[in-house]
């Protein structure tokens, strides 16, 4: 019944996941421009140019969402979100949005983790 102290499981999923996605970079962001394309913030170089392996890999992203109604400095961490080893999987691309340039980044994990926490990590 619905207060049984069991779970039951509703499905499965046999085949390894992915976890992928966009990142948009307005294109006045150069540092995070050249560290996408290059693993640096310093190289200085920020147009798409192939590597050996053709992707930039071993990079960490983390997303915290705060309270937008906390107004304290140091505001309340609503959800954190972490995908601990990610790789740049091509070519960026340019696109326009309210006339600002920017530049669309497509990532996938390499090892298909992405982490959900309520409030900041411990």
């Amino acid at each position: 019944g619905l207060n049984s102290p069991f779970r039951i499981v509703v499905g499965y999923q046999s085949q390894v996941p992915t976890v992928e996605g966009s990142i948009t970079v307005l294109d006045t962001d150069t540092e995070l421009i050249d560290l996408f394309l290059n693993q640096s913030i310093a190289s200085g170089a920020t147009e798409f140019e192939l590597t050996s392996a053709c992707a930039v890999s071993g990079l960490a992203l983390e997303i915290t969402l705060y309270d937008p109604c906390d107004t304290t400095t140091s505001g309340v961490a609503l959800k954190t979100v972490q995908v601990p080893n990610l790789r740049i999987t091509g070519d960026s691309y340019t696109i326009n949005v309210n006339e600002n340039a920017q530049q669309v980044f497509n990532w996938q994990s390499e090892t298909a983790q992405c982490i959900v926490y309520e409030g900041l990590p411990a």
